[in-house]
């Protein structure tokens, strides 16, 4: 049981914390709906795709399903430290971006009619919408963050060494 004066002085931590599980658990069931779903709508659209012989979004769909699950097996190993996980967000952000393009084509330019109106398409435009937010992130936002810790630090040592010389301007005054 919880002491009052607890609670009183960490209701901001633990309002926090239900909001971070909270998070989670949303994630976690949004995550295995995608794959539930798309599994089962491969399954019911195989015969629809079949009749649309230009298009490949079956094999689009399949495909992300299978990599996406790839995302999941990272093992964080702390030998190489910030370096490897930078070129691993490189070559995700390459590699969503080469699927995410064949996605587009594939939905846009090579899809039928029937297809169009399929349990598929929308399975494929949540999959090249989860893909260009990847892309987004990896190319964009992670880049960023990047150079906003280069700048900060290169402010915080050229704050130091400014001090650093006024303090002996002021030693030898």
């Amino acid at each position: 049981m919880l002491d009052s004066s607890f609670v009183k002085n960490n209701g901001c931590l633990l309002c926090c914390m239900c909001g971070y599980m909270f998070a989670i658990l949303i994630l976690l069931a949004g995550a295995l709906s995608y794959y539930i779903f798309g599994i089962i709508f491969l399954i019911q659209d195989y015969n629809v795709s079949n009749e649309c012989k230009d298009s490949c979004l079956w094999e689009y769909v399949l495909v992300s399903l299978i990599l996406s699950t790839t995302y999941i097996n990272y093992k964080n190993d702390e030998e190489n430290g910030i370096n490897k996980h930078i070129i691993l967000l490189i070559i995700l952000g390459i590699f969503n971006l080469v699927i995410s393009i064949w996605g587009g084509i594939e939905l846009f330019y090579r899809s039928c009619d029937d297809l169009n109106d399929s349990n598929l398409w929308i399975i494929g435009v949540i999959s090249f919408s989860l893909q260009l937010l990847s892309v987004f992130i990896c190319v964009f936002v992670f880049p960023m963050f990047i150079c906003f810790l280069v700048f900060r630090e290169n402010n915080k040592n050229d704050y130091i060494n400014n001090n650093d010389v006024k303090l002996t301007i002021n030693a030898n005054v």
